[in-house]
Protein backbone atom coordinates (compact mmCIF):
# COMPACT_ATOMS: atom_id res chain seq x y z
CA UNK A 1 0.00 0.00 0.00
CA UNK A 2 3.01 2.24 0.79
CA UNK A 3 4.46 2.31 -2.53
CA UNK A 4 0.66 2.46 -4.46
CA UNK A 5 0.31 5.81 -2.27
CA UNK A 6 3.85 6.90 -3.04
CA UNK A 7 3.82 6.30 -6.88
CA UNK A 8 0.52 8.02 -6.58
CA UNK A 9 2.20 10.86 -5.18
CA UNK A 10 4.91 11.29 -7.86
CA UNK A 11 2.43 11.18 -10.83
CA UNK A 12 0.75 14.29 -9.27
CA UNK A 13 3.40 16.41 -8.55
CA UNK A 14 5.18 15.33 -12.04
CA UNK A 15 1.92 15.98 -13.60
CA UNK A 16 1.90 19.42 -12.35
CA UNK A 17 3.50 21.94 -14.84
CA UNK A 18 4.74 24.41 -12.21
CA UNK A 19 6.39 21.88 -10.75
CA UNK A 20 8.28 20.79 -14.02
CA UNK A 21 8.59 24.19 -15.23
CA UNK A 22 10.32 24.96 -11.88
CA UNK A 23 12.30 21.54 -11.77
CA UNK A 24 13.63 22.69 -15.22
CA UNK A 25 14.81 25.94 -14.62
CA UNK A 26 16.53 25.16 -11.09
CA UNK A 27 18.50 22.61 -12.68
CA UNK A 28 19.56 24.28 -15.63
CA UNK A 29 20.39 27.68 -13.07
CA UNK A 30 22.54 24.79 -11.12
CA UNK A 31 24.00 23.15 -14.24
CA UNK A 32 24.92 26.73 -15.00
CA UNK A 33 26.30 27.67 -12.22
CA UNK A 34 28.93 25.14 -11.37
CA UNK A 35 29.71 25.00 -15.29
CA UNK A 36 30.64 28.81 -14.68
CA UNK A 37 31.99 28.25 -11.16
CA UNK A 38 34.23 25.92 -12.49
CA UNK A 39 35.90 27.79 -15.18
CA UNK A 40 36.52 30.60 -12.53
CA UNK A 41 38.37 28.27 -10.24
CA UNK A 42 40.89 26.94 -12.46
CA UNK A 43 41.28 30.50 -13.94
CA UNK A 44 41.75 31.75 -10.43
CA UNK A 45 44.10 28.39 -9.39
CA UNK A 46 46.32 29.39 -12.55
CA UNK A 47 46.69 33.16 -11.66
CA UNK A 48 47.60 31.86 -7.93
CA UNK A 49 50.35 29.80 -9.45
CA UNK A 50 51.35 32.27 -11.62
CA UNK A 51 51.68 34.81 -9.20
CA UNK A 52 53.62 32.70 -6.82
CA UNK A 53 55.94 31.85 -9.19
CA UNK A 54 56.83 35.25 -10.05
CA UNK A 55 57.19 35.68 -6.40
CA UNK A 56 59.63 33.33 -5.94
CA UNK A 57 61.49 34.24 -8.81
CA UNK A 58 61.97 37.88 -7.83
CA UNK A 59 62.92 36.66 -4.13
CA UNK A 60 65.63 34.12 -5.60
CA UNK A 61 66.66 36.71 -7.98
CA UNK A 62 67.10 39.54 -5.28
CA UNK A 63 70.98 39.77 -5.27
CA UNK A 64 73.12 39.71 -2.20
CA UNK A 65 72.59 41.04 0.85
CA UNK A 66 72.72 41.05 4.55
CA UNK A 67 70.22 38.48 5.82
CA UNK A 68 68.34 40.31 7.60
CA UNK A 69 67.61 42.94 4.96
CA UNK A 70 66.84 39.98 3.00
CA UNK A 71 64.41 38.91 5.42
CA UNK A 72 62.73 42.33 5.51
CA UNK A 73 62.39 42.29 1.59
CA UNK A 74 59.93 39.49 1.91
CA UNK A 75 57.54 37.96 -0.23
CA UNK A 76 54.26 37.01 -0.94
CA UNK A 77 52.37 33.84 -0.28
CA UNK A 78 48.96 33.19 -1.97
CA UNK A 79 45.85 30.98 -0.72
CA UNK A 80 45.50 28.01 -2.80
CA UNK A 81 42.11 27.53 -4.50
CA UNK A 82 40.24 24.33 -3.35
CA UNK A 83 39.09 22.71 -5.94
CA UNK A 84 35.97 22.69 -3.94
CA UNK A 85 35.59 26.08 -4.55
CA UNK A 86 33.62 25.26 -7.56
CA UNK A 87 30.55 24.58 -5.42
CA UNK A 88 31.11 27.32 -2.77
CA UNK A 89 34.50 29.77 -2.55
CA UNK A 90 34.24 29.18 1.32
CA UNK A 91 36.45 32.00 3.58
CA UNK A 92 37.96 33.24 0.73
CA UNK A 93 36.28 36.27 0.10
CA UNK A 94 36.33 37.51 4.42
CA UNK A 95 40.04 36.20 4.59
CA UNK A 96 41.57 37.31 1.94
CA UNK A 97 43.93 35.39 -0.50
CA UNK A 98 46.93 36.71 0.07
CA UNK A 99 49.73 37.58 2.74
CA UNK A 100 53.15 39.29 2.76
CA UNK A 101 56.08 37.03 4.80
CA UNK A 102 59.03 39.03 6.40
CA UNK A 103 60.80 38.90 9.64
CA UNK A 104 58.98 39.09 13.08
CA UNK A 105 56.11 40.69 11.91
CA UNK A 106 52.75 39.08 11.69
CA UNK A 107 50.66 40.65 8.91
CA UNK A 108 47.04 41.08 7.89
CA UNK A 109 45.99 38.89 5.00
CA UNK A 110 45.00 41.17 2.17
CA UNK A 111 42.42 41.54 -0.78
CA UNK A 112 39.34 40.42 1.11
CA UNK A 113 36.36 40.50 -1.59
CA UNK A 114 33.64 41.20 0.96
CA UNK A 115 35.10 44.35 1.01
CA UNK A 116 33.57 45.74 -2.35
CA UNK A 117 30.70 44.60 -1.40
CA UNK A 118 27.62 45.27 0.95
CA UNK A 119 26.11 42.83 3.27
CA UNK A 120 23.53 41.46 1.17
CA UNK A 121 26.64 40.54 -1.56
CA UNK A 122 26.16 36.60 -0.49
CA UNK A 123 22.51 36.78 -1.57
CA UNK A 124 23.20 38.08 -4.65
CA UNK A 125 25.81 34.84 -6.02
CA UNK A 126 24.14 32.80 -8.55
CA UNK A 127 26.80 30.02 -7.43
CA UNK A 128 26.07 26.19 -6.41
CA UNK A 129 26.19 26.73 -2.68
CA UNK A 130 23.11 29.60 -2.79
CA UNK A 131 21.37 27.66 -5.31
CA UNK A 132 21.96 24.21 -2.81
CA UNK A 133 21.50 25.97 0.14
CA UNK A 134 18.38 28.67 -0.33
CA UNK A 135 16.28 27.66 -3.84
CA UNK A 136 15.94 23.66 -3.54
CA UNK A 137 14.43 23.70 0.33
CA UNK A 138 11.88 26.30 -1.63
CA UNK A 139 11.21 23.65 -4.35
CA UNK A 140 10.62 21.10 -1.78
CA UNK A 141 8.13 23.43 0.38
CA UNK A 142 6.41 24.42 -3.20
CA UNK A 143 6.02 20.27 -3.81
CA UNK A 144 5.19 18.99 -0.73
CA UNK A 145 2.82 21.78 1.12
CA UNK A 146 -0.28 20.48 -0.41
CA UNK A 147 0.68 17.19 0.34
CA UNK A 148 -1.96 16.40 2.64
CA UNK A 149 -4.42 19.13 1.84
CA UNK A 150 -5.01 17.98 -1.60
CA UNK A 151 -6.60 15.23 0.07
CA UNK A 152 -8.75 16.87 2.39
CA UNK A 153 -9.98 19.52 -0.11
CA UNK A 154 -11.00 16.64 -2.24
CA UNK A 155 -12.65 14.96 0.54
CA UNK A 156 -11.10 11.89 -0.27
CA UNK A 157 -9.38 10.84 3.21
CA UNK A 158 -12.97 9.48 4.01
CA UNK A 159 -12.22 7.02 0.86
CA UNK A 160 -8.69 6.05 1.79
CA UNK A 161 -9.11 5.43 5.52
CA UNK A 162 -12.13 2.77 4.32
CA UNK A 163 -9.98 1.08 2.18
CA UNK A 164 -7.81 -0.02 5.34
CA UNK A 165 -5.14 2.88 5.09
CA UNK A 166 -3.62 3.82 8.16
CA UNK A 167 -2.45 7.36 9.03
CA UNK A 168 0.75 5.53 9.25
CA UNK A 169 0.39 4.53 6.43
CA UNK A 170 -0.33 7.28 4.54
CA UNK A 171 2.11 8.99 5.84
CA UNK A 172 4.45 6.69 5.07
CA UNK A 173 3.56 6.74 1.71
CA UNK A 174 3.73 10.36 1.12
CA UNK A 175 6.98 10.62 2.47
CA UNK A 176 8.59 8.10 0.44
CA UNK A 177 6.62 9.73 -2.43
CA UNK A 178 8.05 13.55 -2.00
CA UNK A 179 11.68 11.74 -0.90
CA UNK A 180 11.27 10.29 -4.47
CA UNK A 181 11.27 13.68 -6.33
CA UNK A 182 13.59 15.60 -4.49
CA UNK A 183 16.20 12.58 -4.94
CA UNK A 184 15.44 12.18 -8.79
CA UNK A 185 16.32 15.82 -8.75
CA UNK A 186 19.30 16.54 -6.10
CA UNK A 187 21.17 13.02 -7.30
CA UNK A 188 21.98 13.92 -10.72
CA UNK A 189 23.13 17.60 -9.59
CA UNK A 190 25.31 16.04 -6.79
CA UNK A 191 26.46 13.93 -10.06
CA UNK A 192 27.69 16.44 -12.02
CA UNK A 193 29.49 18.27 -9.30
CA UNK A 194 31.32 15.09 -8.63
CA UNK A 195 32.16 14.69 -12.58
CA UNK A 196 33.70 18.91 -12.68
CA UNK A 197 35.14 18.43 -9.46
CA UNK A 198 36.96 14.92 -11.32
CA UNK A 199 38.10 17.40 -14.36
CA UNK A 200 39.33 19.75 -11.92
CA UNK A 201 43.03 19.71 -11.98
CA UNK A 202 43.79 20.28 -8.19
CA UNK A 203 41.10 17.67 -6.61
CA UNK A 204 42.47 15.31 -4.66
CA UNK A 205 41.22 12.33 -2.99
CA UNK A 206 40.03 14.28 0.50
CA UNK A 207 38.29 16.75 -1.76
CA UNK A 208 36.10 13.81 -2.91
CA UNK A 209 35.10 12.91 0.81
CA UNK A 210 35.09 16.30 1.58
CA UNK A 211 31.94 16.21 -0.81
CA UNK A 212 30.78 13.23 -0.05
CA UNK A 213 29.53 14.24 3.03
CA UNK A 214 28.74 17.89 1.83
CA UNK A 215 26.27 15.69 -0.36
CA UNK A 216 25.19 13.91 3.14
CA UNK A 217 24.66 16.76 4.84
CA UNK A 218 22.65 18.85 2.87
CA UNK A 219 20.46 15.85 2.18
CA UNK A 220 19.66 15.85 6.15
CA UNK A 221 19.45 19.44 5.59
CA UNK A 222 16.22 18.47 2.65
CA UNK A 223 15.26 16.08 5.34
CA UNK A 224 14.14 19.35 7.26
CA UNK A 225 12.09 20.57 4.87
CA UNK A 226 10.31 17.40 3.94
CA UNK A 227 9.53 16.35 7.30
CA UNK A 228 7.99 20.08 8.23
CA UNK A 229 6.18 20.70 4.76
CA UNK A 230 4.70 16.86 4.96
CA UNK A 231 3.87 17.99 9.20
CA UNK A 232 2.35 21.40 8.40
CA UNK A 233 0.24 20.19 5.31
CA UNK A 234 -1.32 17.63 7.52
CA UNK A 235 -1.81 19.89 10.17
CA UNK A 236 -3.39 23.03 7.58
CA UNK A 237 -6.77 23.03 6.92
CA UNK A 238 -6.21 24.71 3.11
CA UNK A 239 -3.32 24.27 0.70
CA UNK A 240 -3.29 27.98 0.92
CA UNK A 241 -2.68 28.07 4.52
CA UNK A 242 -0.05 25.58 4.49
CA UNK A 243 2.02 27.59 1.62
CA UNK A 244 1.94 30.87 3.52
CA UNK A 245 3.04 29.39 6.85
CA UNK A 246 5.98 27.22 4.77
CA UNK A 247 7.15 30.38 3.02
CA UNK A 248 7.39 32.41 5.82
CA UNK A 249 9.33 29.26 8.08
CA UNK A 250 11.29 29.24 4.53
CA UNK A 251 11.72 33.40 4.87
CA UNK A 252 13.28 33.39 8.66
CA UNK A 253 15.18 30.18 8.08
CA UNK A 254 16.70 30.96 5.39
CA UNK A 255 17.13 34.83 4.91
CA UNK A 256 16.34 36.16 8.41
CA UNK A 257 17.51 33.70 11.06
CA UNK A 258 21.02 33.91 9.69
CA UNK A 259 21.55 37.94 9.29
CA UNK A 260 19.77 38.35 12.60
CA UNK A 261 22.33 35.53 14.45
CA UNK A 262 25.19 37.30 12.69
CA UNK A 263 24.08 40.87 14.19
CA UNK A 264 23.17 39.35 17.86
CA UNK A 265 26.45 37.67 18.03
CA UNK A 266 28.47 40.97 17.00
CA UNK A 267 26.50 43.06 19.65
CA UNK A 268 27.04 40.16 22.26
CA UNK A 269 30.49 39.54 21.70
CA UNK A 270 31.45 42.66 19.35
CA UNK A 271 35.08 42.43 17.28
CA UNK A 272 37.33 45.48 17.88
CA UNK A 273 37.85 47.47 13.92
CA UNK A 274 41.06 46.82 12.41
CA UNK A 275 42.72 49.83 13.03
CA UNK A 276 41.82 49.67 17.18
CA UNK A 277 43.11 45.94 16.71
CA UNK A 278 46.72 47.59 15.04
CA UNK A 279 46.30 50.33 18.26
CA UNK A 280 46.37 47.98 21.25
CA UNK A 281 48.87 45.66 19.77
CA UNK A 282 51.51 48.46 18.75
CA UNK A 283 51.23 49.65 22.05
CA UNK A 284 51.90 46.42 23.55
CA UNK A 285 55.27 45.80 20.85
CA UNK A 286 56.38 49.10 21.98
CA UNK A 287 56.24 48.54 25.88
CA UNK A 288 58.62 45.83 25.43
CA UNK A 289 62.63 45.10 24.36
CA UNK A 290 62.78 46.16 20.16
CA UNK A 291 65.46 43.98 18.67
CA UNK A 292 65.84 46.72 15.66
CA UNK A 293 65.59 49.64 18.31
CA UNK A 294 68.95 49.71 21.01
CA UNK A 295 67.90 53.23 22.24
CA UNK A 296 64.44 52.14 23.29
CA UNK A 297 63.99 52.64 26.79
CA UNK A 298 63.03 48.76 27.50
CA UNK A 299 66.19 47.68 25.34
CA UNK A 300 68.62 50.34 27.06
CA UNK A 301 67.21 48.89 30.50
CA UNK A 302 67.28 45.22 28.95
CA UNK A 303 71.29 46.02 27.91
CA UNK A 304 72.10 47.64 31.61
CA UNK A 305 71.08 44.74 33.32
CA UNK A 306 72.75 42.15 31.27
CA UNK A 307 76.34 44.52 31.65
CA UNK A 308 75.31 44.26 35.92
CA UNK A 309 74.72 40.85 35.28
CA UNK A 310 78.10 40.06 33.32
CA UNK A 311 80.14 42.27 35.32
CA UNK A 312 81.38 43.95 32.13
CA UNK A 313 80.92 47.72 30.61
CA UNK A 314 81.02 47.10 26.97
CA UNK A 315 79.20 45.31 24.36
CA UNK A 316 82.30 43.77 22.83
CA UNK A 317 82.81 41.92 26.59
CA UNK A 318 79.81 39.55 26.75
CA UNK A 319 80.20 36.18 25.87
CA UNK A 320 77.16 36.45 23.51
CA UNK A 321 76.85 38.48 20.59
CA UNK A 322 74.38 41.14 21.90
CA UNK A 323 72.64 42.56 18.60
CA UNK A 324 71.84 38.85 17.99
CA UNK A 325 70.78 38.13 21.42
CA UNK A 326 68.76 41.22 21.88
CA UNK A 327 66.94 40.47 18.11
CA UNK A 328 66.13 37.05 19.81
CA UNK A 329 64.56 39.23 23.11
CA UNK A 330 62.71 41.30 20.66
CA UNK A 331 60.87 38.48 19.05
CA UNK A 332 60.06 36.03 22.07
CA UNK A 333 58.40 39.43 23.40
CA UNK A 334 56.73 39.85 19.97
CA UNK A 335 55.13 35.93 19.74
CA UNK A 336 53.80 36.90 23.73
CA UNK A 337 52.04 39.58 22.54
CA UNK A 338 50.70 38.45 19.38
CA UNK A 339 49.68 35.45 21.05
CA UNK A 340 47.84 37.62 23.53
CA UNK A 341 45.88 40.03 21.24
CA UNK A 342 45.02 37.22 18.59
CA UNK A 343 43.90 34.36 21.52
CA UNK A 344 41.41 36.94 22.69
CA UNK A 345 40.01 37.33 19.16
CA UNK A 346 40.06 34.13 18.74
CA UNK A 347 37.84 33.40 22.02
CA UNK A 348 35.74 36.22 20.67
CA UNK A 349 35.00 34.48 17.74
CA UNK A 350 34.31 31.08 19.14
CA UNK A 351 31.88 32.55 21.43
CA UNK A 352 30.00 34.22 18.30
CA UNK A 353 30.45 30.40 17.00
CA UNK A 354 28.46 29.60 20.25
CA UNK A 355 25.60 31.96 19.35
CA UNK A 356 25.11 30.82 16.01
CA UNK A 357 24.83 27.27 17.29
CA UNK A 358 22.26 28.57 19.57
CA UNK A 359 20.31 29.87 16.54
CA UNK A 360 20.63 27.18 14.50
CA UNK A 361 17.80 25.51 16.43
CA UNK A 362 15.20 28.05 14.61
CA UNK A 363 17.37 28.03 11.13
CA UNK A 364 19.08 24.73 9.74
CA UNK A 365 20.50 26.36 7.36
Amino acid sequence: MIRQIAGKEIREMLREGRILTLAIILVLLTVGSIVSSYYYAEDLARQHEEAAAEQRELWENQGAKNPHSAAHYGVFAFKPVSALSILEKGLNPYTGVSIFLEAHRQNHAEYKGIEDSNSLARFGELNPSFLFVYLIPLFIILIAFSAYTREREAGTFKILYSQGVSPSTLWAGKWLGVWAVVLLFVLPLFLIAFVFLGFSGNSTGEDFMRLVWIALLLLVYYGVFVHLSLFVSAKARQSNTALIILLGVWIISTLVMPRASTHIAKSLYPIPSQSTFNEQLQFDLANGVDGHDPYNKFSVAYREKLFKEYGVEKAEDLPFNLSGHMLQVGEEHEAVIYDKHFSKLAEVHNNQLKVYAASSVLSPT
